[in-house]
């Protein structure tokens, strides 16, 4: 029997190789990795300051007196004293409107007894329009000798005065 000659690998096949293959491996990892991490810094600082850039401007709209307020438009208001929620929204006159708490104009509109609810809205540049929703009366209660009006809720919404031309039902005997 003669000898067999070991097979030898060729100069272009040393990377089928266990230990040779783990390192290319390794390398293309390495720099997949670290393009992956460049991409991601890059974006991040890209959003970071596009956010900034929007704060800034926020701010600056928010301070300038472009926005400040000037009128306030009143919808809704039959009974309801225009002049009580005019004054309880003076106050807020060269406010900005931006900047502005609809919230809290609302729960100062709702303060007037005849005002059910409220619907506050921007109108930019210098326009606030409150709606008004009003309560209806639905009977005169007789409390402590004096009628007042009372909604459809009971809430006592105030004492009825001689213009009242409403046919409403009398309710007596409370306190």
């Amino acid at each position: 029997m003669t000898p067999r000659k070991p097979i030898l690998a060729q100069p272009d096949q040393r990377y089928w190789r266990a230990r040779a293959n783990r390192r290319v491996r390794k390398a293309r990892l390495t720099r997949s990795l670290l393009r992956w991490s460049v991409i991601l810094i890059i974006n991040a600082a890209f959003l970071t300051a596009l956010g900034y850039m929007g704060l800034r401007g926020a701010r600056q709209l928010a301070r300038s007196g472009e926005f400040a307020l000037e009128r306030v438009e009143l919808a809704g208001i039959n009974r309801a004293s225009e002049e009580t929620i005019r004054a309880g929204l003076r106050s807020l006159t060269g406010a900005n409107l931006i900047e502005l708490d609809l919230a809290g104009v609302e729960r100062t509109v709702r303060r007037d007894p005849w005002v059910l609810g409220a619907s506050v809205r921007r109108v930019l540049p210098r326009t606030l329009r409150v709606t008004v929703t009003e309560r209806t009366p639905a009977a005169l209660a007789v409390i402590r000798g004096r009628a007042h009006m009372v909604d459809a809720t009971g809430h006592v919404i105030g004492p009825a005065g001689t213009e009242l031309s409403d046919n409403l039902p009398v309710l007596t005997g409370l306190e």
